[in-house]
């Protein structure tokens, strides 16, 4: 009986939070960037052998990779756990080779 109304309660918790559009999760924008400014911004940090990069069209992209050795876009936020990344990653071109990589990382010490 008294595991019927924990279960009760419990549904109707759920209901009445998305019937009301009651979020019980809250949660604020630490960055972003649209990348539709052509100005890449100062918080980037361009590490290893950076090569070169441009920001357009919305889309922050390497235009002349540095040859031989991988190439990071590092943004430092220094944000508080816990975090969520939201992002889309498009590859134009491929090398097929060993160092080919492509996606986001987090909790990178740029200094290792």
């Amino acid at each position: 009986m008294i595991l019927k109304r924990c279960v009760f309660m419990f549904l109707l918790i759920i209901i009445l939070t998305l019937a009301f559009g009651v979020s019980i999760i809250n949660a604020k924008v630490l960055w972003m960037d649209t990348f539709d400014d052509k100005k890449i911004d100062p918080k980037y940090q361009f590490v290893d052998h950076p090569g070169k990069w441009v920001e357009e069209d919305g889309v922050l992209k390497q235009t002349e990779p540095a040859p031989g050795d991988h190439t990071y876009c590092i943004i430092d936020g220094g944000f508080a756990e816990p975090h969520t990344v939201i992002v889309k990653v498009r590859i134009d071109d491929w090398g097929d080779n060993d160092l080919s990589r492509a996606g986001i990382g987090v909790r990178i010490n740029p200094a290792a």
